[in-house]
């Protein structure tokens, strides 16, 4: 069952998001009047000891509030649009590799890559994320609290829709990187140890050692919100009921 929890960090008491084995979805204040829209938070998920976790399926992306049941892990589900973070395939599982890294462990996905994908009706279609552009996964154990930043921007996807996606490399999991939205949808802040970029609206820019971004492609599909119920909510999926993972500064807005 989600919850409310909190954790210490060096910048004070935080509070964050549980889930395990659920989905978190919430309408758009702002329903479907976007055209380019970010999603974004940190997070940090419980380690399985010092091993593997197997069978991880982590999603972020949009369904549709107005038709009841037509979330991500619903059956019934028609119209979605998201990443598929942590898995090859949207049916399959993914075993994330634990990593000690001197004390402060992360997960990797081995040598897969993620997917940018939708579905409409029952028909999906996704595309790889780029070689090299593997999400990693913090874990709340560590000589140092952290957790990993991660973002999409989205731009509408009245044919197939495309987008950029940010996130954690390997140095960037060696600290807490946090996230602070500063003028609504003009700029946004990425910090981490002192280390502040300045990102240039509608795009990331150069991100320093840790940080990497990737443009995503079409994943081939365009979604049918006019059959299939308007892209209006943020939904966040993970499977794993026995390694909950935490959300944190969770935020979606409008850049245009």
């Amino acid at each position: 069952m989600s919850a409310i929890s909190t954790r210490t960090f060096a910048e004070g008491i935080k509070k964050c998001l549980v889930l395990g084995g659920e989905e978190f979805v919430r309408p758009l204040a702002f329903g479907t009047n976007w055209n380019i829209l970010r999603i974004q938070f940190s997070y940090a998920v419980t380690p399985n000891g010092t091993s593997n976790i197997t069978g991880a399926r982590f999603v972020v992306g949009l369904c549709s509030s107005t038709i009841q049941g037509r979330t991500y892990n619903s059956t019934n589900t028609t119209n979605y649009y998201g990443y598929l973070i942590h898995h090859s395939d949207e049916s399959a599982g993914r075993t994330l590799v634990y990593t000690a890294n001197a004390g402060n462990p992360y997960y990797t996905q081995g040598t897969d890559r993620g997917y940018h994908f939708t579905r409409v009706g029952n028909a999906t279609n996704k595309t790889a994320i780029a070689t090299g552009s593997l999400p990693l996964m913090v874990t709340t154990a560590g000589t140092i609290q952290r957790r990993a930043a991660i973002a999409f921007d989205i731009l509408r996807p009245t044919s197939q829709g495309t987008g950029t996606a940010f996130w954690n490399t390997r140095v960037g999991c060696t600290m807490d990187t946090t996230i602070a939205a500063a003028d609504g949808a003009q700029r946004e802040v990425f910090y981490s140890n002192h280390i502040i970029p300045s990102l240039a609206v509608d795009s990331f820019s150069a991100i320093g050692s840790g940080m990497q971004w990737s443009a995503l492609a079409a994943p081939g599909l365009a979604p049918d919100e006019a059959a299939n119920g308007p892209l209006n909510a943020v939904s966040i999926f993970w499977n794993q009921s026995a390694f909950p993972i935490e959300i944190y500064e969770l935020a979606a807005f409008r850049i245009r």
